[in-house]
């Protein structure tokens, strides 16, 4: 309780005004219309997400493909599925002390 963790009327209070400062409880549509539903309000927003990012042209192409690829490489074992053997030794020779990104196991629980 010294350190602020009293279950308080206080803290309740600043947590709900927290919550209510994040909540996003309406958006008007392009018509000018209240939505309150949580799923209108994602689409709103992603139609306004790609309408501002806008669309490109595609005029033409700067390079010619056919120099940069080589069709005589023999690309056949791209495709060949992993063993589990394979798996094994990559997880194996993996740091121990890493993980793939914040909030993710790090590679010392996939090698237990």
């Amino acid at each position: 309780m010294k350190l602020g963790d009293e279950n308080s009327k206080f803290f309740h209070v600043n947590a709900t005004i927290k919550h209510r400062r994040n909540l996003i409880s309406g958006l008007a549509d392009h018509d000018g219309s209240l939505i309150y539903d949580h799923a209108q309000k994602a689409d709103i927003i992603w139609r306004d997400f790609k309408d501002r990012l806008g669309t490109s042209n595609f005029e033409n192409m700067l390079f010619n493909l056919d120099s940069l690829l080589d069709s005589g490489v023999d690309l056949s074992s791209l495709e060949i599925s992993f063993n589990n053997q394979e798996i094994d030794n990559i997880i194996k020779n993996l740091p121990t002390d890493k993980s793939l990104g914040p909030g993710e196991f790090n590679n010392e629980f996939l090698k237990k």
